[in-house]
């Protein structure tokens, strides 16, 4: 006697299972990274909120006068701290 064994609706499980458990886990990552990114540029003296923008989130900065520093005028020349903050924020250890 030769056991056989058939498998049916593996796929469908696994799609099922994704579905419900990939969606929670990527908002609660971004969430975790938008919290992130939002202290290490209150670290930079920028304060930042996060915001849900049409189901996306986003880091909000409205300090007017540190985006003038990083934008400049035709009075004073950029002062860039965005491209520090980001890097700081990338080379940082979860």
């Amino acid at each position: 006697m030769s056991p056989r064994l058939r498998t049916r609706g593996l796929d469908g499980l696994a799609r099922r299972l994704a579905a419900r458990a990939v969606p929670p886990a990527a908002q609660a990552a971004a969430a975790r990274t938008g919290a992130a990114l939002a202290d290490t540029l209150a670290a930079a003296g920028v304060p930042a909120s996060l915001v849900d923008a049409g189901g996306r989130r986003a880091v909000r900065i409205a300090d007017g006068p540190a985006l003038g520093r990083e934008r400049g005028s035709l009075q004073a020349p950029p002062a860039p701290w965005l491209a520090a903050a980001l890097l700081a924020f990338r080379r940082r250890r979860p």
